[in-house]
């Protein structure tokens, strides 16, 4: 028997926009160098990670074959991130 669904359209349950642009300028600057400017995080608003990456390497902004590994990297972080400072926010939870 299903207890719970729980959904979070970024922004819903925690604003986490900020992180996951941090996370994604810390493995690029580890795997490649380069990192992406505020300009970037509102061209890449609303696209996957795999997607921000294969714009990038489409773009020549990142080596091909680089993608992977930072996709892994910044999943890594973004846990990092989500375990140091995401804090429930009691008002927004429902309990059945």
């Amino acid at each position: 028997m299903i207890r719970a669904v729980l959904l979070d359209l970024d922004g819903v349950l925690v604003d986490f926009a900020d992180c996951h642009f941090e996370a994604l300028n810390l493995a690029l600057h580890e795997v490649c160098c380069v990192q992406v400017s505020l300009a970037d995080r509102e061209t890449f608003e609303g696209l996957s990670t795999r997607q921000k990456l294969a714009h990038m390497v489409e773009t020549g902004r990142i080596p091909a074959g680089t993608e992977e590994a930072s996709y892994r990297l910044k999943q890594a972080h973004t846990m990092r991130l989500a375990q140091e400072r995401v804090v429930m926010d009691p008002t927004k939870v429902m309990l059945c």
